[in-house]
């Protein structure tokens, strides 16, 4: 094998079959307004096409769900024909607000520009055990080499928050 290719498939290899760390920071609604703002922990688990997703919101409360590939993917990355994303994820994107989340905290035409299209473009539908739901999607640049800035995501929640996921 080639040694250069080596460490490449190395970190691939652990972030699709392992588990991911990130933290979410409010950057719009009630949330947002708070000083100092809270951190909120998330854990990200799963095997190439989909997995779970654990979130720690305000006062402990623990959000749980599942992320799955968002159909439409351009690539050999996307999951396979006979995957079955969650009924919700194929539209989800458009019918929750998504995009302008993303534009929100990215910046204007961010999400047309850098996300749509993504070959490694997920999202998730949290829910909390005191009401919380979260919107969570993250995508992974093309051409990235697994470091935590390839990664990118944001979060909308049911109170109007919206939040940065960083990696």
């Amino acid at each position: 094998m080639n040694r250069k290719l080596f460490p490449v498939l190395l970190a691939t290899s652990m972030m699709m079959l392992g588990c991911a760390s990130a933290r979410m920071y409010p950057v719009r609604g009630p949330l947002a307004s708070e000083s100092p703002h809270a951190v909120y922990p998330a854990k990200i688990t799963g095997l190439l096409y989909s997995g779970d997703l654990k979130i720690t919101v305000a006062n402990g409360e623990v959000c749980r769900g599942h992320w799955t590939l968002v159909k439409g993917g351009n690539s050999a990355d996307a999951a396979p024909a006979d995957a079955t994303p969650s009924s919700a994820t194929e539209d989800n994107s458009v019918a929750e607000g998504m995009p302008a989340a993303w534009d929100t905290v990215y910046g204007q035409g961010y999400y047309l520009a850098h996300v749509l299209g993504q070959r490694l473009y997920a999202h998730a539908m949290v829910t909390g055990n005191h009401g919380t739901i979260l919107n969570v999607e993250f995508y992974r640049l093309n051409n990235a080499t697994n470091v935590p800035s390839d990664f990118h995501g944001v979060a909308k929640d049911n109170r109007g928050d919206i939040f940065k996921l960083a990696f």
